[in-house]
């Protein structure tokens, strides 16, 4: 089973730490896009199945890009499952 993203995402929670659900423990990255273009990336190691959290570094264009309102894809890996997902940010 692939990673699972929240329901909603707010723009502040992509800089202070997004919950992502994990079935297994390995590394997990996550990759922001805002109409195919790369905002930013973050990375964390989950001990064993559950939440991990993970904050993303922004680029300066994807700081600008990252407002309430707009619709931002988040793309999850973990262990080779890729889980995307685009959301709009409240």
């Amino acid at each position: 089973m692939a990673p699972a993203l929240p329901a909603k995402v707010t723009a502040k929670a992509l800089t202070k730490g997004l919950a992502i659900t994990v079935t297994a423990p390995g590394k997990v990255t996550v990759i922001a896009s805002v109409r195919g273009k790369k905002i930013g990336t973050g990375s964390a190691t989950a001990k064993a199945a559950g939440k991990v959290t993970i904050k993303l570094k922004l680029s300066k264009a994807g700081r600008k890009l990252a407002r309430k309102g707009k619709k931002v894809t988040l793309k999850v890996t973990q262990g080779g499952r890729t889980t995307t997902k685009t959301v709009k940010l409240t």
